[in-house]
């Protein structure tokens, strides 16, 4: 019996009282056997979810970690901070596309499948960002360069904008009762991996190479890492079983759901892109842009920089399945993503302050605080957003909140802060805006309903 005939019989045969997510677990398991499996059963499952943010978030963040490199080969000019801003104006760029591919991923996760769009979101980023390794620089071609390299961001940014809120809403939705915080944050557990694995190479190539090597062919060399990981990422996606909650509801989906989204998740979706702003700004800036602010503004050395958010990134990994359990546990996600965000209100502006000393040793432990803080929506955020909407236009819904908010408000974090501080002058500028965003992601909380103890919808 294949698997949508289990969810017609299962529809005809149980009660509507009955008709709950752990009863459909139970009958798909009885009458489909190994054509569906559990999560828990299957680890290609997990593997995939890991392996795809891996690659997604090593290219993303590969490029923010070589900003300082690409500005001199596609943005040459005589001032430093305006080459800089044009080169995460082109990082923005791939923020800005991925509204757009969350609106098309997740209309088509909804409707054809959560593998689908993981299975075509890697396919895409991994040859945009292969692609940019062998691109030409301003030298050879003159503007050409860049505009290839924005061609091939945005194409970066439409695949991303799918493949992250697909495999949360896939991973969460295949968790075990109790789990949902934990195995949502696999997929940031992922992501932090990919950056790690990027601040890594970053660093590695502008330690041991020359800086003549570096710049005539050495900074191609990460870009290629990516078509490996998108060879794994896409054997392991293929083996992968459709989410049962998918399934459980296919018969019920809805032919719009971004008009569902409209009509039934207004408020949810306000309250979430208000919270995922800030989140996105909190995570960019003190992980993402740190490396180069200290390099521009505080002028520390670029590698010592790198070596610092690595291990920071590193630590990154255990802390945030550790919040995870904590929300699944003991205190409630709204409870305690509202706690650390009012600490990371309080600490910023001294923190920011702190970093001009040129003290490695305070520098560490400002990066640790301020990383200790962002593990807790790293942990939380993934699973919090999936609860709050139904099956039929969940991935719709939390395409829109995620992308928007790191869109809009993330990707342009570093360019904004570096435009702030050339126009009014002042280093602190970037703390200022921090503290903006981190404000607008208290009132998303303070706006929205926790359902981490409630079944999913």
């Amino acid at each position: 019996m294949s698997a949508e005939d289990v969810v017609e019989k299962f529809e005809t045969d149980f009660r509507e009282d009955e008709k709950t997510a752990k009863n459909f677990i139970i009958y798909l398991e009885k009458e489909t056997g190994e054509e569906i499996e559990k999560l828990t059963g299957k680890s290609s499952s997990i593997v995939s979810g890991v392996v795809g943010n891996i690659m997604e978030w090593y290219d993303f963040a590969l490029y923010g970690y070589m900003v300082p490199i690409i500005s001199k080969l596609f943005f040459p000019g005589q001032d430093a901070i305006v080459s800089i801003m044009a080169t995460f104006a082109v990082f923005a760029v791939g923020f800005i596309m991925r509204p757009l591919g969350g609106a098309i991923f997740g209309h088509l996760g909804d409707l054809k499948g959560r593998k689908f769009t993981l299975y075509l979101s890697l396919i895409m980023i991994g040859i945009s960002t292969s692609l940019i390794g062998v691109l030409p620089v301003y030298a050879n071609v003159g503007l050409l360069a860049p505009a290839l390299l924005v061609l091939l961001r945005m194409i970066q940014g439409l695949s991303v904008g799918g493949e992250f809120s697909s495999s949360v809403t896939y991973l969460v939705e295949e968790a075990p009762n109790g789990y949902r915080g934990v195995f949502g944050s696999i997929a940031n557990i992922g992501s932090m991996v990919g950056m790690l694995l990027g601040s890594i190479i970053a660093t590695g190539i502008t330690s041991i190479l020359s800086e003549q090597t570096l710049y005539a062919w050495g900074w191609r060399l990460p870009f290629f890492l990516s078509a490996l990981l998108a060879v794994f990422g896409i054997y392991y996606t293929s083996k992968l079983p459709e989410s049962h909650m998918y399934l459980r509801n296919k018969r019920h989906e809805a032919t719009l759901p971004l008009k569902e989204v409209m009509k039934k998740g207004k408020r949810e979706l306000v309250s979430g892109i208000l919270f995922s702003m800030g989140y996105a700004v909190l995570f960019y800036l003190p992980l993402v842009y740190m490396p180069t602010y200290l390099n521009t503004v505080a002028k520390i050395d670029m590698s010592k920089t790198l070596q610092i958010t690595t291990l920071i990134t590193f630590i990154l990994v255990f802390f945030i399945p550790l919040m995870a359990i904590i929300s699944d546990r003991l205190i409630r996600r709204k409870k305690l993503l509202l706690g650390a965000f009012i600490i990371a209100l309080i600490v910023t502006i001294p923190f920011f302050s702190l970093v001009m000393t040129k003290n490695y040793i305070l520098i560490f432990a400002i990066e640790l605080i301020f990383g200790l803080i962002i593990a807790v929506p790293l942990g939380i955020a993934p699973s919090m957003f999936v609860e709050l909407f139904p099956t039929n236009f969940r991935l719709t819904a939390y395409s829109i909140i995620y992308n928007v908010g790191l869109g809009i408000f993330g990707g342009s974090a570093p360019m904004i802060s570096t435009w702030l501080i050339k126009t009014s002058g002042n280093n602190l500028a970037p703390a200022y805006y921090l503290c903006f965003a981190v404000v607008l992601a208290i009132i998303g909380l303070y706006l929205m309903k926790d359902r981490s103890r409630e079944p999913l919808r």
